[in-house]
């Protein structure tokens, strides 16, 4: 609601515009606040999961101090990376350099997060990932985020799927319910203005909610039944339109 009536306000103290050029369509210079949006919230909600006594292993398995500040570090430093990006416009090179090094920083000290087997609807069969499983997460992250931020072009186009994708996860993934919930309402607020194009996710937010996105659904495919190829469906869209790309 703040983000709604102090959004002028907000888009002069962050200063940070998408540029019209030749290959985009607004007219106008527009704000990229949707990224510190998601980002604000993220810091809330983990705020005050820790003011209710609400256990950020019950919403978001992180098991104690050091994981809740390993994932706090990776978000704010991917958030960062894209808000940077979008004030600066980095190489492309860059960009993946860092996001890489984040990544793989994350999965090194997270065991957790690594994807250690795929399994599939149509086998009778658990596929063990051994020795290529820590490059096998870190290449299924870094393709869904590359792909995501890709994916962020027409307005509501990126936030109607993180939102579906949401949804799903807190349909089949009831730890992450809470969280879910927090996320969409969030994406909802900026989905309002991003409709009438007064603002835009930005490389920050893309990278943010995919981040986050692709280790809910990580962790979803560990502690439930959704299977391998349920999440490849799922995530495909923008997968596809960058591969065509």
């Amino acid at each position: 609601t703040l983000f709604l009536i102090f959004f002028k306000n907000i888009a002069k103290i962050i200063n940070i515009y998408d540029i019209p050029s030749e290959r985009k369509i607004h007219k106008k210079p527009v704000p990229i606040l949707g990224g510190l949006l998601i980002y604000i919230n993220l810091i809330i909600f983990i705020y005050f999961s820790n003011f209710f006594e609400v256990s950020l292993n019950d919403t978001l398995y992180l098991e104690n101090i050091k994981s809740v500040l390993l994932f706090f570090f990776t978000t704010s430093s991917i958030f960062l990376l894209g808000l940077i990006d979008d004030k600066i416009d980095l190489s492309p090179n860059i960009r993946v350099i860092f996001l890489s090094l984040l990544i793989i920083n994350h999965l090194y000290f997270d065991n957790n997060l690594l994807i250690e087997e795929l399994t599939f609807s149509f086998l009778d069969l658990n596929l063990k990932l051994n020795k290529i499983s820590f490059m096998f997460t870190f290449f299924c992250i870094i393709v869904f985020i590359i792909s995501a931020n890709m994916f962020d072009g027409t307005n509501l186009q990126s936030s109607s799927f993180f939102i579906f994708i949401l949804i799903y996860i807190s349909i089949t993934n009831l730890n992450l319910n809470i969280f879910c919930i927090f996320l969409v309402v969030s994406i909802i607020f900026f989905s309002i203005k991003n409709l009438k194009g007064k603002t835009f996710l930005g490389d920050g937010g893309s990278y943010l909610l995919s981040f986050i996105l692709a280790y809910m659904l990580i962790l979803t495919h560990k502690y439930t039944n959704i299977k391998s190829d349920e999440i490849a469906i799922l995530i495909i869209f923008p997968i596809i339109d960058t591969l065509r790309l």
